[in-house]
C-alpha cells in the first residue's frame, strides 16, 4: 500500500506522471520521478495500473476506459469443451506440461481480430485422438514451431470450434446488452458493464466474421 498514491487514478495517456518516456527509461511502475511538464494547482495526477483488458480493470478496480485494450477471456468455456472430450483429464496434462493450459483470450486488436496464441494449441489438441501417436506428434511440432499445422482436417475442426465459441458469447452479449439499454434510458449508469458485453459482441463478431472470410488466424 502507498498512501497517498493509492488515490491517484488509471490513465493510458497520462503525461503529468509515471509517464511512457519514463517508463521506457526503465524506471519501475510507479516511479517517483518528478513530471517533465511540472503539475498546476488542483491538476489530478493519474498512474498507469498496468497495460489491462476491461475485464482486468473492472474486475481489479470496478471501471473500465475507453482505449483499454480490446481483450476476453474465454478460459471457462474452454475448460468445459475439455470436460466434454474424450480424454480431456490427459489433453489438460498435455497443455498443463507445455504450459498452455489457462489464459486463453480473444483479441480485437492489432486487426484482424484473433484468438491469443495460447488457445490456438489448445483447440488443437480439442481435436487429437490421444491414441494416434502420428498426430500427437505433428501437435507437437506446431507447438515447437517446427509445423504449421496438424493436419488439414484439425485445422478445419480448430476453426469450426472457435466459430462455435465466439458464436455463443455473441449470443450471450446480445441477450444482456438488450434489458441494459433499458435500463440505461431509465437512468440507470452501467456504461462500465454495456462496455463489457459490446467488447464481447463485437471481438467475437470480428473473429467469426474472419472465419468465414477465410483469413488465416
Amino acid at each position: 500500500m502507498c498512501p497517498l498514491l493509492d488515490f491517484a487514478n488509471h490513465s493510458l495517456g497520462a503525461t503529468n506522471f509515471n509517464t511512457s518516456e519514463f517508463r521506457r527509461a526503465g524506471h519501475p511502475i510507479p516511479t517517483m520521478i518528478a513530471p517533465k511538464n511540472g503539475l498546476r494547482s488542483e491538476e489530478q495526477v493519474y498512474l498507469l495500473y498496468g497495460f489491462h483488458s476491461n475485464q482486468t480493470l473492472f474486475v481489479e478496480y470496478g471501471f473500465t476506459a475507453s482505449i483499454s485494450p480490446p481483450e476476453l477471456s474465454i478460459d471457462s468455456r474452454v475448460v468445459t469443451r475439455f470436460g466434454k472430450t474424450e480424454g480431456g483429464a490427459e489433453k489438460r496434462a498435455l497443455l498443463e506440461a507445455r504450459g498452455y493450459w489457462g489464459d486463453w483470450t480473444l483479441h480485437a486488436d492489432p486487426t484482424p481480430a484473433h484468438p491469443s496464441y495460447r488457445l490456438i494449441p489448445a483447440l488443437r489438441l480439442l481435436h487429437v485422438s490421444l491414441q494416434d501417436q502420428s498426430a500427437l506428434q505433428r501437435w507437437e511440432a506446431t507447438v515447437n514451431g517446427e509445423l504449421d499445422e496438424i493436419s488439414p482436417q484439425n485445422s478445419e475442426r480448430m476453426r469450426n470450434t472457435l466459430k462455435e465459441l465466439c458464436l455463443e458469447l455473441q449470443e450471450e452479449a446480445a441477450a444482456h446488452l438488450s434489458p441494459l439499454d433499458a435500463l440505461i434510458e431509465e437512468g440507470f449508469s452501467m456504461a462500465s458493464i454495456q462496455q463489457l458485453w459490446l467488447e464481447q459482441h463485437d471481438i467475437c463478431t470480428a473473429i467469426v466474421q474472419n472465419i468465414s472470410d477465410g483469413i488465416e488466424l
